[in-house]
């Protein structure tokens, strides 16, 4: 089934979040209040955030914009106010000059696009929602919010109905009896006319006073099932990733993995092009927006850290999520393929020669867990 957006993105109006809320909302779907104007509001009294709008966000890179709390557009009396004084900061224009730098596009142009929506904040726990891209029936669900003593961090792995795993902090009682029509709110917004139900997006929400109100789609990966269970044990050269997302298919295959960019040792971003392709990567260099336009190309992305860490990170940034969720099989691991000395000399050789250093691995996935082994 063809995504109604995405067959014209004209359809998105320029605001794919505010478009699509009000979508979802003419078919009985809780959402927050959005208001007309930044006036509006204002004059409210009422807590609000201005969401950034472009029609890239619909189905592209996560995180390129930012959003803000009403607390810090104070005196701020416009929308041009807003893009004139947070677009020309070092965050907002950076990743900006990257974005269009690599597509090769006007970076003026790309400005005038942007706009804001203006939605009530609602207090609660503010959920992320995906569909599993191999194994049906499994959702992957992330859960924060502010406490006075910090933040709140959970990732759960739900698979019939039931918890599978849990990471960082655990779920209260409340939010375990929720699990079920929390899934049911995203299957429900997921299968909708105008979307592909095939699809697997990440779905932005908010509980709170036990209600779920949408917030975002954001598109990833469409649905392909595994076709196999690895029930063999692990090999002695191999290693077992500590979390998988995504099946490999027949069933194994043998991947180039960029070790390290050599676009990266450019001084002058502008000089940068995006590959038209890549295999694979590590993402060592902690490229956001490079990352961001190559995820959904890669057969393989891995994440070498700690599982709490790497999960506690992918639970407050959009780029991890995106790490996760967007190439073919993502894996995290805290196993090294290669030893400091090594990777050093790659860097130097990357230098040298203008050339990615990579290399190959074996991989074998079924979308519940994944065995490793470094190919000489």
């Amino acid at each position: 089934m063809v995504d109604y957006y995405l067959d014209n993105l004209d359809r998105l109006q320029a605001k794919p979040k505010k478009t699509i809320a009000e979508y979802v909302k003419r078919n009985g779907i809780l959402v927050p209040k959005i208001f007309d104007s930044l006036s509006e509001a204002k004059s409210s009294g009422i807590d609000f955030i201005a969401r950034s709008e472009h029609t890239q966000e619909y189905n592209g890179v996560s995180g390129l914009l930012k959003s803000y709390y009403k607390e810090e557009i104070i005196g701020l009396e416009s929308e041009d106010e807003i893009k004139d004084v947070k677009l020309k900061s070092r965050e907002g224009i950076g990743r900006i000059e990257q974005y269009c730098n690599l597509l090769q596009i006007d970076k003026n142009k790309f400005k005038k696009e942007i706009s804001f929506s203006y939605w009530e904040k609602i207090k609660g726990y503010n959920r992320t929602v995906v569909a599993d891209s191999s194994i049906k029936n499994k959702y992957h669900l992330i859960t924060s919010t502010w406490k006075n003593n910090g933040w709140f961090a959970n990732y759960t792995i739900l698979e019939e109905g039931n918890i599978s795993a849990q990471y960082i902090e655990p779920l209260n009682e409340d939010l375990v009896k929720g699990l079920e029509n929390l899934v049911n709110f995203y299957e429900e917004i997921r299968s909708l006319p105008n979307f592909d139900p095939n699809h697997c997006p990440i779905m932005e929400i908010q509980t709170s006073g036990g209600k779920n109100y949408f917030l975002q789609y954001h598109r990833t990966r469409d649905f392909s099932e595994s076709l196999f269970k690895l029930d063999r044990p692990v090999k002695n050269s191999e290693i077992e990733a500590d979390l998988v997302r995504g099946a490999s298919k027949p069933g194994e295959f043998i991947v180039d993995v960029t070790v390290v960019h050599a676009a990266r040792m450019k001084r002058d971003f502008k000089e940068i092009k995006l590959p038209h392709n890549e295999e694979g990567s590590f993402d060592f260099e902690a490229w956001h927006t490079f990352s961001e336009l190559m995820f959904r190309k890669r057969k393989l992305q891995i994440t070498e850290n700690n599982l709490k860490k790497t999960l506690l990170g992918l639970v407050v940034g959009h780029t991890q999520r995106s790490k996760l969720f967007k190439p073919e099989i993502s894996i995290i691991t805290n196993h090294s393929f290669f030893e400091t000395r090594e990777y050093e000399s790659l860097v130097k050789r990357a230098v040298t020669t203008g050339e990615d250093q990579k290399i190959k691995l074996y991989v074998i996935s079924d979308g519940r867990k994944a065995y490793l082994e470094r190919i000489e």
